[in-house]
């Protein structure tokens, strides 16, 4: 699962004190973008949810996780 290993490298990071980023490029939407956040990812690339959808701007909107 995609949240484990993010939450697992997350907790590598934290632990050494490495600060790195964690991106998630690919199966970003509306939804897995909180639990990718959630889960220690703070670049996410939802590039396809977004020129896939009808309304780009609602598409971002609806990715905002604050």
């Amino acid at each position: 699962d995609l949240t484990v290993k993010i939450e697992k490298i997350r907790e590598y990071c934290d632990k050494n004190n490495y600060d790195i980023d964690i991106e998630v490029d690919g199966g970003i939407n509306n939804i897995t973008a909180y639990d990718a956040v959630k889960a220690g990812a703070n670049v996410l690339v939802a590039g396809s949810y977004i020129w896939k959808s009808d309304n780009y701007l609602e598409a971002v909107n609806s990715l905002k996780i604050i």
